[in-house]
């Protein structure tokens, strides 16, 4: 049985029918940033407190301007659009970013505060990445990998998030929704939320992941 989240259950916010979603694979092609695209799930009120998910993603295509769109994923309690979660304190989440040189990168949002981890160094179109993404009190921190071991470190992000509040929604490559005509193309694929049931989460007890005495992951 996969251990992937199944895209097939979640709800689908895509009037321009721009996402193609198969089971564990979405695929956003030529999203306009001011369009509304997301896929989400309510998992319940406070659901995601503390947590280690990974996820792949590749950004295919981006034109040249400045924004943060397009989005791999993050948690929220009410709205599914970076736009919403900034103009309502809502949400922290990882995404991939496009600068007007272009260049391409991947930074970090807490959309409560507004507070950003800035960007990593330079990322390539078409290179898959793999991310471990962690959630620990007041912690929001993501190790980067070009491998699907995760044994090549890219880069770490890391924000101090304004906010132990817990969070009711999985939201799944989302854009910005704001003004703007720049498109972008990316692939968000085998999210695991690496969950037991009742929600019972413990950092120290995850297989296949080194995690020292703190419950960060080992580099």
């Amino acid at each position: 049985m996969s251990h992937f989240e199944d895209f097939k259950t979640y709800t689908k916010i895509d009037s321009g029918g721009y996402l193609t979603v198969e089971p564990h694979r979405v695929t956003a092609t030529n999203v306009p940033r001011s369009a509304q695209t997301c896929l989400y799930k309510d998992f319940g009120v406070g659901h995601f407190g503390d947590f280690f998910h990974t996820v792949k993603a590749t950004l295919n295509a981006g034109q040249a301007v400045a924004y943060d769109n397009p989005a791999i994923c993050g948690v929220s309690n009410t709205y599914h659009h970076s736009k919403d979660m900034s103009n309502n304190s809502d949400g922290i989440y990882i995404c991939l970013y496009v600068t007007a040189t272009p260049s391409y990168a991947i930074v970090m949002r807490d959309q409560v505060s507004g507070n950003s981890s800035g960007l990593t160094p330079p990322i390539s179109l078409n290179q898959p990445y793999w991310f471990k993404i962690i959630r620990k009190g007041n912690v929001y921190r993501a190790y980067i990998y070009t491998d699907p071991g995760c044994t090549s470190l890219f880069n770490i992000r890391q924000i101090i998030v304004a906010t132990t509040r817990k969070f009711r929604y999985m939201n799944v490559a989302f854009n910005a929704n704001t003004a703007g005509v720049p498109t972008s193309t990316h692939i968000v694929e085998d999210l695991n939320l690496h969950e037991k049931p009742a929600n019972q989460f413990n950092l120290q007890t995850i297989k296949g992941n080194v995690l020292n005495k703190e419950g960060w992951m080992r580099t």
